[in-house]
């Protein structure tokens, strides 16, 4: 997706005044009211080491407190989105632990993506393997480009599922088909994954950014308060009883019904145009 690799320096200069740092293995461009962060490792198949966890998670702050900013798009750089945890770096003689790993960077990726107010649009425009598979499944909407591949390779460097994968999957596709992923590990086309349920939608590719830009924008155009709130329902019926959860649908629909975007959807279907949402 080359035009999303184009970063602009105005708002690189500003997140590095934040947070005192460059961005040297992603990319960041806002458009549209939609943030594109792209994992930019590709001669890596942007691997995560330490550097672009680091990097991504801070985007993920920046984007998240920048009223702006209405939805967010995760691709990747070149033929892959993510091959997962870097190997070069688990083989070097200071490498830090697994704990270390998943509690100091992936972990807060996952928990972030999925508590954000902003809906997440996991674009694969290739390759998604091991963790960097897991991360895209924290994602709200996820779509692939028809080339594009799902490598549950955890099994095959002696490791566990992680960044939720083993909470996620199951929930997605059933405790037998996940339990077949993960023992397995064997990659499965953009076809096949959709099929299963692992993704969204299939987008030809040759057609692939438009059509993601074309998603990412109509989510920003949906109402930010109704978003946050369908969010926190649909993740919380993973845990409700059938009783509590439509209390809960009583409490999130009244929230919802007394903001201004509500109020704004009823005057624009009195007067037969589309709504403009302010997120109050």
């Amino acid at each position: 997706m080359p035009s999303l690799y184009n970063a602009k320096e105005r708002l690189l200069h500003r997140f590095e005044q934040r947070f005192g740092m460059d961005f040297h293995s992603l990319r960041y461009e806002l458009r549209n009211r939609v943030a594109y962060l792209t994992l930019n490792r590709p001669d890596l198949l942007n691997a995560f080491d330490r550097t672009l966890a680091a990097e991504l998670l801070n985007a993920l702050l920046e984007v998240e407190h920048n009223s702006e900013v209405r939805a967010v798009v995760i691709t990747g750089a070149g033929r892959a989105f993510s091959a997962g945890q870097d190997l070069q770096e688990l083989a070097q003689p200071d490498a830090p632990s697994a704990e270390e790993i998943l509690r100091t960077r992936l972990n807060p990726l996952v928990r972030h993506i999925r508590s954000s107010r902003l809906p997440y649009v996991a674009a694969l425009n290739g390759t998604a393997a091991g963790a960097g598979f897991t991360i895209a499944s924290c994602c709200d909407i996820l779509v692939a480009a028809e080339t594009a591949f799902i490598v549950p390779a955890f099994v095959d460097v002696g490791l566990i599922p992680d960044g939720g994968g083993t909470y996620n999957i199951p929930r997605a596709v059933g405790r037998t088909r996940a339990l077949s992923l993960f023992l397995l590990g064997e990659r499965l086309s953009a076809v096949e994954a959709c099929s299963l349920g692992l993704l969204s939608r299939v987008l030809p590719a040759d057609t692939f950014e438009k059509e993601v830009c074309r998603i990412a924008e109509q989510l920003a155009e949906k109402a930010p308060v109704a978003i946050r709130l369908i969010k926190k329902a649909v993740h919380e019926a993973e845990t409700n009883s059938f009783e509590e959860q439509l209390a809960l649908e009583v409490t999130l629909q009244q929230e919802a019904s007394l903001t201004d975007d509500h109020q704004e959807a009823l005057r624009a279907f009195r007067e037969k145009r589309p709504p403009y949402f302010r997120g109050k």
